[in-house]
């Protein structure tokens, strides 16, 4: 019986030990997969940019609560960056279009926070846009950071104006 009870103790001990930081584990990846759903994105629409030989034009979404993208929305730059409350707007120009602004039924995508993330996420510019080539028109590279609310945890994605990404703590 005494053994039992140390037993028990024990893995209370252990458990207690390891609980905070698999916490923090999980409130990392949490941060980790919406900079990796980024990130996807970003390579999908190179890749359009390229077939298509089009730039994709990347910006601050504007949408309605429905989620109807209404365009591409002026943010202030707050210390993490520009937020990107509503999500990211990926858009192709069509011909007789305005040129560099979003004009309906252009989007290639939209990525949004899923419901429930405590996080926030923010980039580096406001807009930019992938060249035919497959560059970026933001010369030194666009960053896009996820803070966790309440952790203090915080991660950035570097995206290169080549393409080559990198995820870091801030």
């Amino acid at each position: 019986m005494l053994e039992l009870l140390l037993v028990m103790a024990l893995l209370a001990l252990l458990w207690s030990w390891s609980a905070a930081p698999y916490a923090r584990f999980q409130k990392q990846q949490a941060l980790d997969t919406q900079l990796s759903r980024i990130a996807s994105a970003l390579m999908r629409v190179r890749s359009e940019a390229i077939t298509r030989n089009a730039s994709v034009h990347i910006c601050i979404g504007n949408l309605k609560s429905n989620l109807d993208i209404q365009g591409c929305q002026q943010a202030a730059k707050e210390a993490d960056g520009y937020p990107l409350a509503e999500g990211i707007l990926f858009f192709i120009d069509n011909a007789g279009g305005r040129a560099g602004i979003y004009d309906s039924k252009e989007a290639l995508d939209v990525l949004t926070l899923p419901p429930g993330v405590h996080l926030q996420l923010f980039s580096s510019v406001p807009s930019y846009r992938i060249r035919p080539s497959g560059v970026l028109s933001a010369h030194g590279g666009v960053s896009y950071t996820a803070r966790g609310l309440g952790s203090g945890l915080c991660r950035r994605l570097q995206v290169s104006a080549t393409g080559f990404r990198h995820v870091s703590d801030c």
